[in-house]
């Protein structure tokens, strides 16, 4: 578990504060002692994803709509990058302004 330097916020991974962006991290895995015990995960965030749904009006997805998004993987994107930074072409519709090609 990492804590953030600037912001205080605790997290579990990744390389910069889900908060505040900032890359201070302090890791609190090596300073803590054999007796205390870290969480592996965020407390209460399976009460806050539930308090989502109610708030949303929406039922929560079953295990067979989690099943069933798993097997959907090869999904076509559209960004407008590439893998590695290969670029994608778009025809822009743009007649002036950021967007527009210079051709008209």
């Amino acid at each position: 578990m990492f804590e953030c330097q600037i912001c205080g916020l605790l997290s579990l991974g990744g390389t910069a504060c889900p908060a505040c962006g900032s890359q201070l991290r302090k890791d609190l895995s090596l300073e803590a002692d054999d007796s205390e015990a870290l969480p592996s995960e965020v407390p209460g965030l399976d009460d806050a994803a539930a308090a989502w749904y109610d708030v949303e009006g929406i039922e929560p997805p079953t295990e067979d709509d989690v099943a069933e998004e798993e097997v959907d993987v090869e999904q076509e994107g559209n960004l407008p990058f590439g893998f590695q930074g290969s670029s994608n072409v778009y025809d822009s519709r743009l007649p002036f302004g950021i967007g527009s090609f210079a051709e008209g």
